[in-house]
């Protein structure tokens, strides 16, 4: 009624409150099944691993995290082998900052499937997010070996080596990454960057202008580490360039 007016006054009150979260609790708590009816006795279907695990990983591609990792417990109760179930879970847990749990999955993976790439990669990862280095290489460089050609494989180890002092190895890798992808961007920033941290800035300078492209006199993201290198090297102008080109970025 014009005398009581809860939702007119209530909704200036509430601007840029992030209500979806509590909105999203009130009404899975409505909720008296797991499924709507479907034809058929389809409810059923939805019981095999294969299906628990594309329900996950739809529910990760709309970035419910929590609700993905319940649908590949479930794919896993259904069949405690089913690796993509388990290597997506441990991926999410990680995400979710819950990197004991994610080491539990991939080691179990290991366990089944000794020489399994990405597990052995993710396992890295995870000793990463644990603030173990050592480990973490340890991991990545078998991961490094067991698939050479995957770069994104490469390219972490590479990130990680100079935590450990390990200069040269890590420019060996992005040389290597190179090798397989001579025009990644991110491949030849991290090889500038491994180059700068080693002191040897005109190399740096030119790894940085090749990830930047033809495109080097307009602002991008290579900008800022091309202009950092220009300061090193005392030529001060081109630096001011390309560090007024990363502001505008």
């Amino acid at each position: 009624t014009d005398d009581r007016l809860p939702l007119e006054f209530s909704a200036p009150l509430s601007l840029y409150v992030d209500t979806t979260p509590l909105n999203d609790r009130i009404m899975k708590g409505y909720k008296t099944q797991e499924f709507p009816a479907l034809a058929q006795n389809g409810a059923a279907n939805f019981d095999r691993a294969q299906a628990r695990f594309d329900l996950g990983m739809a529910y990760l591609a709309k970035d419910l995290r929590l609700e993905a990792v319940t649908q590949f417990e479930k794919a896993l109760a259904a069949d405690p082998a089913y690796i993509p179930a388990r290597l997506e879970m441990g991926k999410t847990q990680l995400s979710l900052n819950l990197p004991l749990k994610a080491v539990a999955n991939f080691e179990a993976i290991l366990r089944q499937t000794p020489g399994h790439a990405e597990a052995t990669y993710q396992l890295g990862l995870a000793y990463r997010a644990q603030q173990m280095p050592e480990r973490a290489v340890e991991y990545l460089s078998k991961a490094v070996a067991l698939s050479p050609e995957e770069t994104a494989y490469r390219t972490r180890l590479a990130a990680l080596l100079p935590e450990l002092g390990r200069l040269d190895e890590a420019i060996a890798q992005y040389r290597a990454a190179q090798a397989l992808k001579p025009k990644d961007p991110s491949i030849l920033e991290g090889l500038g960057t491994a180059y700068l941290q080693q002191g040897r800035l005109e190399v740096a300078i030119q790894a940085f202008k090749e990830a930047m492209g033809p495109d080097s006199g307009r602002e991008n993201r290579y900008s800022y580490h091309l202009g950092r290198a220009y300061l090193r090297a005392k030529r001060f102008g081109e630096a001011v360039e390309q560090l007024l080109l990363a502001t505008r970025y």
